[in-house]
C-alpha cells in the first residue's frame, strides 16, 4: 500500500547516512510505492517503509522488474531528495 509522503518523512540527514545493505549504494525515495529504492543500476532493491521507519532486511526488500536485457526497470516516480 503506498505511504503518504508525510509518511516517508525521513531525516535528509539520514538518506545521506544510510546505504543498502546489499550492495552498499545510496538510495532514493520512491513516493508512489512507499519505499526506499537503492540507486545502483544492478541491484534496485526496494525496502519498505512503515510509519517513516525503513524495513532494511534484504530478505524482505522487494526485487526489481527486469527488462528482456535483464537490467531492472527504473521506477518513474523517484524523486531526488
Amino acid at each position: 500500500m503506498p505511504q503518504t509522503p508525510e509518511a516517508l518523512d525521513l531525516a535528509p540527514q539520514f538518506l545521506e547516512v544510510v546505504a543498502c545493505p546489499s550492495c552498499h549504494s545510496t538510495f532514493a525515495l520512491d513516493y508512489d510505492s512507499g519505499e526506499l529504492v537503492c540507486s545502483s543500476p544492478s541491484c534496485g532493491l526496494a525496502f519498505e517503509v512503515h510509519d517513516g521507519v525503513p524495513d532494511l532486511r534484504i530478505d524482505a526488500a522487494r526485487r526489481p522488474e527486469t527488462g528482456e536485457d535483464d537490467e531492472p526497470t527504473r521506477i518513474s516516480s523517484i524523486r531526488p531528495e
